[in-house]
């Protein structure tokens, strides 16, 4: 089963399975061999899982830029000085730096 995918979401095969199942059954997403290795399969979003996740980008485009034209300036760039922190941390741990 999408071991890599699983990896990625830090998910175990049978969680990763049963998400898999109801987002496809939701047609959300579709399910198919690998030509190039038999024992994979991969998943893609389906026409309508593609607007879907375009509508959740959009939403939380839409959340993120009404909860920042709400904050004073000194408070947008504290916001961004701690994600830079953050990030540059997540790098140093990942090994990316």
């Amino acid at each position: 089963m999408p071991t890599t995918l699983g990896k990625c979401l830090d998910l175990q095969k049978g969680s990763l399975t049963s998400m898999i199942d109801a987002l496809e059954k939701e047609g959300l997403v579709y399910r198919r061999g690998d030509p190039g290795d038999r024992r994979k399969i991969l998943v893609s979003l389906t026409e309508k899982g593609q607007s879907y996740r375009d509508w959740i980008k959009e939403k939380l485009e839409q959340n993120c830029s009404e909860v920042m034209s709400r904050l004073a300036e000194e408070d947008i760039a504290a916001y961004q000085e701690s994600l830079k922190t953050i990030l540059d941390t997540l790098k140093k741990l990942d090994g990316s730096t």
